[in-house]
């Protein structure tokens, strides 16, 4: 919420946090200003909450009357959130203080994607969402999918390849940087670009490699798969047992990473900030 200077952030238990970040001594520090349990919205709650397997958050702000003005601040009462779990059939709705409004059935293509995941026997669901201006709702499968290399590149063996699907009917594909391959996050950026959160670990080491990818729509599509470079991070690489698996930015540059607490919380959440510089 760049009004107020809040970062929001839900639970996979279905906790909805509102923290406000501050710099002391050269680190981070996350204030939690409220932390709300989520009820779902066809949920008797004489029953006690409903469980939710909460998996990605994000933020779709409400369409404008022709006669307002473009300079106005846009802060979260000019929409609602968005939120998914992982093996969700619809997205929920909610108000920025946590109060479900309904839900969101998943655009068509989405919704055949989760299908024929579901079919084939796969475990891994939606959890990368993002609203697009220009392609409304996008969301993508955790794994990537096999693909002959047909697609905009040289035939030979199969190639891992997310595809991301948009509410307007598109979709972009991109290689995989690596085996076991999840993608975390999609980012929507001011431009129209999305910046990428994915997850890779290679067969022989049991770190996680956190990567940052920028893909533009404009330039690839159904017909050629996307470029979708690898953006280095300064000063080292980020390498380890976290699992990275929440992302967000304002539309400066400054964003941050979250990172599953694992098991019961066994493991200390923890933010990470991070600038993005022009190339």
């Amino acid at each position: 919420n760049p009004v107020d200077q809040e970062l929001m952030a839900a639970s996979d238990r279905g906790v909805m946090h509102r923290y406000r970040l501050r710099m002391q001594d050269g680190q981070l520090h996350a204030d939690t200003l409220s932390s709300q349990r989520l009820i779902h919205p066809q949920h008797d709650a004489s029953d006690g909450p409903a469980k939710l397997n909460a998996e990605t958050l994000t933020w779709r702000p409400q369409a404008r009357e022709p006669n307002a003005s473009s300079s106005a601040d846009t802060s979260l009462s000019d929409g609602e959130l968005l939120l998914a779990g992982e093996h969700g059939n619809a997205v929920l709705r909610l108000t920025p203080d946590g109060r479900a409004l309904g839900r969101l059935q998943w655009p068509s293509v989405v919704a055949a994607a989760l299908s024929a995941s579901a079919d084939g026997g796969s475990r891994h669901g939606v959890e990368a969402i993002a609203w697009h201006a220009q392609h409304g709702l996008l969301a993508a499968l955790q794994r990537p999918v096999k693909v002959q290399r047909d697609v905009g590149q040289p035939d030979g063996d199969p190639a891992s390849v997310h595809w991301i699907h948009a509410e307007s009917g598109a979709r972009w594909g991109f290689s995989a940087a690596g085996p076991h391959s999840h993608l975390k996050a999609i980012e929507a950026r001011p431009d129209g670009s999305l910046l990428l959160l994915e997850r890779v670990r290679q067969d022989d080491d049991p770190s996680l490699h956190t990567i940052l990818r920028f893909l533009d729509p404009a330039t690839c599509g159904e017909a050629r798969l996307c470029a979708a470079p690898l953006l280095p991070v300064q000063p080292a690489p980020i390498v380890g047992d976290e699992n990275h698996e929440g992302l967000a930015c304002t539309d400066s540059g400054t964003c941050w990473l979250v990172n599953d607490g694992g098991p019961r919380g066994k493991r200390p959440t923890r933010l990470i900030q991070f600038r993005l510089v022009p190339r």
